[in-house]
């Protein structure tokens, strides 16, 4: 997938805009703070996790998967709403074939579970837990 590079200030609020329409969330602006999320690590279930923020050292790349590190273990983990993987599959149809566009709008539950799957392998190949 190729990433855009030439984001600016205007492209990037309505990207928020638009998550936060599709979550159902208020966007809130403030200060810049380290992201820390209310949740136990996966590997040693302290509650510790960050928002993993080396891969933002390129302006070439924003993730779309929220990565986290724990100050405790050291460990990278991720966190993946069923809603927000909804979003993710409507809003990248591109990337998809058409015998996928078709399987998903036949059964959509198991196209999006199919997804989920894939993506825990992927994961899991590089030793990065997913965050219940």
């Amino acid at each position: 997938m190729q990433m855009p590079t030439d984001l600016d200030e205007k492209g990037i609020n309505q990207r928020i805009l638009k998550i936060s329409e599709v979550t159902n969330s208020e966007v809130v602006e403030t200060a810049f703070s380290e992201i820390k999320l209310k949740k136990p690590c996966p590997k040693c279930n302290e509650n510790s996790l960050e928002r993993y923020a080396e891969v933002f050292s390129s302006k070439e790349y924003v993730p779309i998967m929220p990565l986290y590190f724990c100050n405790g273990c050291k460990s990278k983990s991720y966190h993946l709403t069923d809603s927000y993987l909804e979003y993710l599959i409507e809003n990248n149809r591109s990337l998809f074939s058409e015998e996928e566009l078709l399987a998903l709008g036949s059964d959509r539950n198991a196209f999006v579970s199919e997804v989920r799957e894939y993506i825990i392998r992927m994961f899991a190949s590089q030793k990065v837990m997913c965050i219940r």
